[in-house]
C-alpha cells in the first residue's frame, strides 16, 4: 500500500511537522542514503584524512610541548585544517543541494522519487550547486559586515559614553541576541532559492525574513528539538573517533604503548572511524535540511496560502488547454 504524498505547502501543528520530516525521511531513505553515499562518501573520506593530520598533529605537538621546534608540526597541522575546512564547505553545499533538490523533484514527479537516477537528478544537483554557493558568499558578506557594525559600535559607543568595555561588552550582547533573532528566519533562505524555480537570492532573502519572522516560535521550537536528535547521531558517530584519540594522546607518552598507537593498523582505524563521523555528519545535516523544507512549506501555506493559489492557476491553465468541443453546441435539437 502506498504511503499518502507529504504536500509541502500545508499547515502543520508542531507534531505534524516532525512527523512529516520523519515520514518524509522513512519513505525516501534508501534514495537518500543512496545518492549521500555516492556524493558525500568521497567529501567523507578527504575530510578524514585532514580531520588525521590536523588532531595527529595537535597531540604530537601537545606531546612534545618542551621541544623547540614545532615547526613541522605547525604545518601539517594547518595544512590538515585547510583539508578539513574545505571538505565541510564542500559537504554541506553538495549535501544541501542533493536534499532540497530531492524534495523540489519530489513534490513534482508523479511516481515521486521512485525510480530516480543520478542522470534525472544531475541538472538540478549543478543548478543547487551553484546557487548554495552564491547564497553562501552573499550570507558571509553580510554576516561580516554586521561583525564589523558590531565592533565599530562597541569600540566607538565605548568611546562616546565613556563607559568602556562595558559599553562594548553590552552591545556585543545585545548584538548577539539581534543575530540570534534573525538567524532563526535566515533558516529558511535556502530552501525558499532552492526549491521555487522563480525566486532570485534577494527575493528569497526578503521571503525567509517575512516567512520567518510570522513563524518564529515554530520554526526555533523544530530546529531546537531537531537538533538534539542530530546531536546524538553526530555523537554516536563521532565517538569511536574519539576515543581512539583520547587513546593516542594518553599512551603516546609511554614507550610501551607509543609503538602500537603510531601503527599503520591503529592510524587505518583512526582513519576509518574518521569517515564514518563525516558521514554521520552529513546524515545529520539531511536530517535538518528536510525540516527546515518541511517548516518552509508550512510558513509559505499559512502566510501566503500558496496552494489555494497554486491550485487556482492549475485550474485556470486547465481551462486554457483544453478546447471547448464546439460539436456540442451545435448538434441539432432532438
Amino acid at each position: 500500500m502506498q504511503r499518502q504524498k507529504i504536500e509541502l505547502y500545508a499547515e502543520r501543528t508542531f507534531s505534524r511537522k516532525l512527523s512529516d520530516t520523519f515520514d518524509f525521511l522513512s519513505e525516501n531513505g534508501k534514495v537518500l542514503f543512496k545518492f549521500l553515499a555516492y556524493l558525500l562518501l568521497p567529501v567523507s573520506a578527504v575530510q578524514a584524512l585532514g580531520m588525521n593530520f590536523y588532531a595527529g598533529d595537535v597531540i604530537s605537538i601537545i606531546d612534545n610541548i618542551n621541544a623547540t621546534d614545532h615547526a613541522d608540526f605547525i604545518m601539517h597541522a594547518i595544512i590538515g585544517y585547510a583539508i578539513l575546512m574545505l571538505s565541510i564547505m564542500t559537504g554541506a553545499v553538495l549535501s544541501s543541494s542533493l536534499v532540497y533538490g530531492l524534495v523540489r523533484l519530489y513534490g513534482k514527479r508523479q511516481e515521486r522519487l521512485q525510480g530516480i537516477t543520478m542522470s534525472e537528478m544531475r541538472p538540478v544537483l549543478l543548478t543547487n550547486i551553484w546557487r548554495t554557493v552564491k547564497m553562501g558568499i552573499v550570507i558571509a558578506i553580510i554576516m561580516t559586515m554586521v561583525i564589523t557594525l558590531l565592533a565599530v559600535a562597541a569600540v566607538g559607543l565605548g568611546e562616546v559614553a565613556g563607559l568602556g568595555n562595558g559599553a562594548a561588552v553590552l552591545t556585543v550582547f545585545i548584538g548577539i541576541i539581534a543575530v540570534f533573532a534573525c538567524g532563526i528566519p535566515l533558516a529558511l533562505t535556502l530552501p525558499i532559492y532552492l526549491i521555487e524555480d522563480d525566486s532570485t537570492l534577494w527575493e528569497s532573502l526578503t521571503k525567509a525574513f517575512r516567512l520567518g519572522f510570522k513563524t518564529w516560535g515554530g520554526i526555533f521550537g523544530v530546529l531546537f528539538v531537531i537538533g538534539f536528535i542530530v546531536q546524538f547521531i553526530q555523537g554516536v558517530s563521532t565517538m569511536p573517533l574519539y576515543i581512539m584519540l583520547i587513546f593516542k594522546g594518553v599512551l603516546l607518552s609511554s614507550d610501551g604503548a607509543a609503538t602500537m598507537v603510531t601503527s599503520p593498523a591503529y592510524t587505518f582505524g583512526m582513519y576509518l572511524f574518521g569517515v564514518v563521523q563525516a558521514f554521520g555528519m552529513y546524515v545529520g545535516y539531511t536530517i535538518i535540511y528536510v525540516a527546515t523544507a518541511i517548516l518552509y512549506g508550512h510558513a509559505a501555506e499559512k502566510t501566503d496560502g500558496v496552494s489555494v493559489e497554486r491550485d487556482v492557476d492549475n485550474f485556470e491553465q486547465m481551462g486554457d488547454d483544453n478546447d471547448d468541443d464546439m460539436a456540442l453546441f451545435d448538434s441539432p435539437k432532438p
